[in-house]
């Protein structure tokens, strides 16, 4: 499950494609803070950092590290760069990273269900 809001930006006339990049975007962050909590602790809120907080034993972790730091780097453009709405560059990553968000969130979940079910 992704951010509703990212996927109901994605039909919207007009097409809010940078709006969908940053709410995918902190799907993932969101998800990301709370899977690191729990090893060792600590809730990584800065967004650069955040990646690096995965626990080792997430599947497919340096995926999910370089998949991470790419929706940051798409999503600051897309929060603070000049370009238009309607750019292809943000309509192909709004989708890429909308993907990225419901993969993630549905590995994040699992793992923390697999996590509870061992304490």
């Amino acid at each position: 499950m992704v951010s509703k809001s990212s996927q109901q930006l994605a039909p919207h006339k007009p097409v809010l494609h940078r709006d969908a990049v940053s709410r995918a975007y902190y799907a993932v962050y969101h998800a990301a803070r709370a899977v690191a909590f729990l090893n060792p602790g600590d809730d990584y809120e800065h967004h650069d950092k955040v990646a690096n907080g995965l626990p080792l034993d997430l599947p497919d972790v340096e995926l999910w590290r370089n998949k991470i730091k790419d929706a940051r780097l798409k999503r600051n453009e897309a929060d603070y760069e000049p370009f238009m709405n309607s750019n292809p560059s943000f309509r192909l990553a709004s989708a890429a990273i909308t993907k990225t968000a419901t993969e993630f969130l549905a590995v994040c979940s699992t793992y923390l269900v697999v996590c509870e079910e061992r304490f």
